[in-house]
């Protein structure tokens, strides 16, 4: 709703999409791969499970956040969030800048963590959660 400022749902879904886009599109300004690093990731049956995990979150994530909400507005104390790294090991499923889009997108859609970014060249991937969660850091890491 802050995206669209409209309680329409159309433009709910619409404005949803843009920012999906829009976040691919910076992706691939900010990791210039080359075109055929786009066919080493296999999408589809293989990230299903992760993508409904994560779903499946959003209801959960969001009673837990407005919960947080009204106990900083009762308590008059601000909420602290935590930041979260974890090896990052691809393997070949999800080598390239197809994988790294998977990893950021699909671990940013539970509103209680942000995958802030996966560094290659360490091995690593970092998130950011404001309420503390026992879920692994890296989102495809089953």
């Amino acid at each position: 709703m802050v995206l669209t400022d409209s309680r329409n749902v159309q433009e709910l879904i619409l404005g949803t999409a843009v920012v999906i886009i829009v976040a691919f599109g910076v992706s691939l300004i900010a990791r210039p791969r080359p075109a055929d690093a786009w066919a080493r990731i296999r999408t589809g049956p293989r990230l299903t499970p992760a993508i409904l995990s994560a779903l499946g979150k959003l209801g959960r994530d969001s009673v837990l956040l407005s919960w947080l909400a009204v106990k900083a507005v009762a308590t008059r104390r601000p909420i602290h969030g935590r930041f979260r790294a974890a090896p990052y090991r691809p393997g070949t499923r999800r080598d390239g800048v197809g994988g790294l889009i998977a990893t950021e997108l699909i671990g940013s859609i539970a509103p209680n963590r942000y995958v802030v970014g996966v560094d290659e060249q360490q091995g690593l991937v970092m998130i950011h959660e404001l309420a503390p969660s026992a879920d692994p850091v890296d989102p495809l890491n089953r």
